[in-house]
């Protein structure tokens, strides 16, 4: 066989009528790239799709108006957009990280008061629950509500989570101080949206 100097360069067209060998000697299989390893070649099946999957999960809840007088989960009952099982999965409320990876977490609360006409003044809040216990740091929002006509609020976060394997997340809600105990969460309108960045 034939051998080219170290550093040859050819000038014009190069057409192979055999196989064409990587450093190891190998001729790949049909559908393989030819890529470099740096110190030489090697024949590799490409990823597919045009790149690395994108990981998603997005859902909503909760099914009625919750009232938060206590310290509350709040169900998300309905998935609005997922990736798939293999990268999430939810059971009563509680969202399921499959895979470990730095995921952007965002997520909104919208609160009311049950009672019209009423002037009280009262402050609710809500923050993520990691793996069943305690609170995600940073994770807490804080909404303003006067009970009346206008008594809306709602609170909004987003923020960077390096989650293991299988680290579980939750939306809680309760009433943080308060001369009335008339505040709900209302119904379909706590949304978390979760995607891995890396």
């Amino acid at each position: 066989m034939a051998q080219l100097k170290s550093n040859s360069r050819i000038y014009g067209n190069l057409r192979v009528d055999g196989r064409f060998l990587d450093s190891s000697g190998d001729a790949g299989t049909s559908g393989q790239v030819l890529s470099s390893t740096g110190i030489g070649t090697d024949w590799i099946t490409p990823a597919t799709g045009g790149g690395a999957t994108v990981q998603y999960f997005s859902a909503a809840g909760p099914a009625t108006n919750l009232t938060i007088n206590t310290e509350q989960t709040v169900v998300l009952n309905t998935t609005i957009a997922t990736s798939g099982t293999g990268d999430f999965t939810i059971a009563s409320g509680v969202v399921t990280i499959v895979n470990a990876g730095v995921y952007h977490i965002s997520y909104t609360v919208l609160t009311d008061c049950l009672t019209a006409g009423d002037s009280s003044r009262s402050e609710s809040e809500a923050f993520l629950r990691i793996n069943g216990t305690g609170e995600l740091a940073n994770s807490r929002v804080i909404m303003y509500n006067r009970e009346g006509t206008e008594g809306a609020a709602t609170g909004v976060k987003t923020m960077l989570y390096s989650a293991t394997a299988n680290d579980t997340i939750q939306i809680v809600a309760r009433l943080r101080a308060a001369n009335s105990t008339n505040i709900r969460i209302l119904q379909g309108q706590t949304v978390l949206t979760i995607y891995r960045v890396a």
